[in-house]
C-alpha cells in the first residue's frame, strides 16, 4: 500500500508539478493503491489535467525508489480495449511481434500498442 509514503509521493510528484493543490490530490489518490494494485497512468492524466509526460516522470521516480514496477500492456488500435490477454510483459523484448485481439480477432502490432502500467509493489 503506498500510504505508508505520503512524504516521499508528495515530494516527487512536486519535482514536475508546480500547483501544490494537485500534487497532494495525486498524493493523496496514489496512498489508497493497494499492494499488487495497477496505476495507469492516463487515469491520472485525466483525473488531474497534468500531461502524460509528467505523470511517467514522476511515476518513473517512483519506480526508481522501489515502490511500484512497469509493465507493459497491450492495447488493440481497432476496437480501442485491451487486447483480452491477461498477460502483462516485464520489457518491450518480451512481447511477441503480433497478437491477436481477443475482442475483435484483429492483429495487433504489439510494440506500437503497448502502454506502460505500473504495479504496487509490498511493504518496503
Amino acid at each position: 500500500m503506498l500510504s505508508n509514503i505520503s512524504v516521499p509521493i508528495e515530494r516527487i510528484v512536486s519535482k514536475y508539478i508546480q500547483d501544490e493543490k494537485k500534487v497532494q490530490d495525486i498524493s493523496n489518490f496514489l496512498k489508497f493503491y493497494k499492494s499488487r494494485s495497477w496505476i495507469y497512468p492516463g487515469v491520472l492524466k485525466r483525473r488531474y489535467g497534468i500531461s502524460i509526460i509528467d505523470v511517467y516522470k514522476f511515476l518513473g521516480d517512483l519506480e526508481e525508489a522501489g515502490y511500484i514496477k512497469g509493465y507493459y500492456e497491450i492495447y488493440c488500435g481497432t476496437c480501442n480495449r485491451h487486447s483480452g490477454l491477461e498477460e502483462v510483459f516485464e520489457t518491450l523484448a518480451s512481447i511477441p511481434e503480433t497478437l491477436e485481439c481477443e475482442n475483435c480477432g484483429s492483429e495487433i502490432l504489439s510494440l506500437h500498442n503497448a502502454i506502460l502500467i505500473y504495479k504496487v509493489l509490498g511493504e518496503k
